[in-house]
């Protein structure tokens, strides 16, 4: 999947993370991570939060020199082999408990985020690379061994619906949680567009 599809597919869950993460604060308050660092309210902490999600989202394609980041920031491993595992993102939860500083936890977040859209292409994505591995064929494709089913093919039509589809579930989720949470006053938002189409 493309860079650009990552943000507009990967973005609009920012508010359902959020919710999560305040669900979490709320109910288990012992089991978090790092429960007294995580003052998930503070505009800044948000935007911060919104930062390292948007880096998590770019990060694991900077293997492509191509990419987003790529351009600036490349390194060089073959694409989707070890920037596409989920050691990146481990490392990353330990430096968040190490630092005390859930900026890194939202990296890993939206790391995991790109490796699972990842997941539903053609290629698919080895979580456990290199203890799994890809297959290769002699027209140069790779895929994932074991796989079997693909929801899309990366720059085709395919990629496109997909990224539509998964934003549109994105933003009813992210919705959803914004009215669970009062973070949205749905009658006010209601009357408001009740008033511009009167």
């Amino acid at each position: 999947m493309q860079g650009k599809r990552h943000l507009m597919a990967g973005l609009p869950m920012f508010p359902s993370l959020l919710g999560l993460a305040e669900f979490a604060e709320n109910t288990f308050p012992d089991m978090l991570l790092l429960p007294q660092y995580f003052g998930i309210f503070h505009t800044l902490q948000i935007g911060a939060g919104v930062l390292g999600f948007t880096l998590g989202l770019l990060l694991p394609d900077c293997d492509t020199k191509n990419s987003i980041l790529g351009r600036h920031f490349h390194l060089p491993f073959e694409h989707r082999t070890w920037t596409h595992a989920i050691w990146f993102p481990l490392i990353l939860v330990f430096a968040a408990y190490w630092t005390k500083t859930v900026f890194f936890l939202w990296i890993a977040a939206g790391w995991m985020v790109h490796l699972f859209q990842d997941s539903f292409s053609a290629m698919g994505d080895c979580f456990l690379y290199p203890i799994t591995g890809y297959r290769e064929y002699p027209s140069g494709a790779r895929v994932k061994k074991g796989r079997h089913l693909s929801l899309y093919h990366n720059n085709a039509t395919s990629e496109k619906v997909f990224t539509a589809g998964w934003c549109i579930v994105s933003v009813i989720l992210s919705i959803g949680v914004m009215y669970y949470f009062d973070w949205l006053d749905m009658r006010d938002m209601l009357q408001t567009i009740g008033q511009i189409i009167q």
